[in-house]
């Protein structure tokens, strides 16, 4: 049985995380970044190899990567893959559909796996959230809205659309299904072809609807994700303590004396969460057992081209606004 062999490639904020987490799972042997300095603290601090690139490529040694490039994902996984490793890669796969479709081939002909980084997918609060959807505790799924909002930091070469919104398409796919048509909107306040908020509407069969407004210009921290179903409604609420992370909110339609329709609300109920292990434990521990027992990963390329191919969507729909406007 092949046993997971890991460098992380990129020790930014979010790559110092991985590197921690592939460490408690004692996969971690390696790390690499173009800040040596900071490389060798993290080497020196987890007691890895601190190696080059090439290095890495070449390790027989090192059979897995994960790669946090905050832009050149693409040519990284590629040549990942090309040099025989199994890739876990931050959102997004790639820029493009076409680059992330060619990744998703290339890992097929060499047998290895693409995990992306669809973190909430591994959340305790989604992972019961969708259980309670399956076993049709809300009912018949009619709406689903998300608000992913912060005044945070803004990114000099990727709009809110790439930074924050492929979490809540991952969901809502997962949920809803794939959506028949889509529209975008998004305003651009601090810089020209930035966006800073982003509002997306799906539209799925069976008249049900999507809804995600993104930014990154809000006063207020917000990560509400709620799901409207025929009997209940959830929210799950990452600002929240974990006790209090997932509510389901049962509802009746009563009738009054005109026979005209009435909520009656009835006593909300916060879900126990019993894995309370953190949601990026859970995503690389579901990695490491996925090259080990020859699994598919939930979020696997696959499941990473769809998301990929809303955000593509929604990004071109913004060009063609932002032409019309511009003329």
């Amino acid at each position: 049985m092949e046993q997971a062999s890991i460098a992380v490639v990129g020790i930014g904020d979010w790559g110092k995380n991985l590197v921690r987490n592939f460490h408690k799972l004692s996969k971690l042997i390696a790390i690499c970044d173009i800040n040596h300095i900071v490389a060798e603290q993290i080497a020196v601090k987890y007691q890895v190899k601190n190696l080059s690139w090439q290095q890495i490529l070449d390790s027989n040694e090192i059979n897995t990567v994960a790669i946090v490039k905050d832009q050149s994902h693409y040519q990284f996984v590629k040549e990942a893959l090309l040099a025989n490793k199994h890739v876990f890669v931050e959102k997004p796969l790639a820029h493009t559909f076409k680059q992330a479709k060619e990744l998703c081939n290339i890992a097929s002909q060499v047998n290895k796996k693409i995990m992306v980084g669809h973190l909430l997918q591994y959340h305790p609060a989604f992972v019961e959230l969708q259980k309670l959807c399956k076993e049709q505790a809300l009912g018949k799924l009619r709406y689903v809205y998300s608000n992913r909002l912060s005044f945070g930091k803004v990114m000099a070469a990727e709009d809110v659309l790439w930074n924050y919104v492929p979490h809540d398409i991952s969901m809502i796919l997962t949920l809803m299904g794939k959506p028949k048509s889509i529209n975008s909107y998004a305003n651009y306040f601090l810089t020209k072809n930035i966006a800073d908020q982003i509002t997306i509407q799906l539209n799925f069969s069976n008249e049900q609807k999507g809804h995600i407004f993104a930014s990154w210009l809000h006063p207020i921290k917000e990560r509400k994700f709620v799901v409207i179903g025929s009997k209940s409604m959830a929210v799950f609420d990452d600002t929240l303590e974990l006790c209090q992370k997932l509510c389901l909110y049962p509802y009746a339609v009563d009738l009054d004396a005109t026979n005209k329709p009435v909520l009656k609300n009835l006593q909300p109920e916060f879900i126990n969460l019993k894995n309370t292990e953190e949601p990026l434990f859970q995503e690389t521990s579901h990695f490491v057992k996925c090259i080990e027992q020859d699994l598919t990963p939930l979020t696997d390329g696959v499941e990473a081209l769809a998301v990929l191919q809303i955000i593509e969507q929604a990004s071109k729909q913004l060009q063609v606004k932002q032409k019309a406007c511009a003329d």
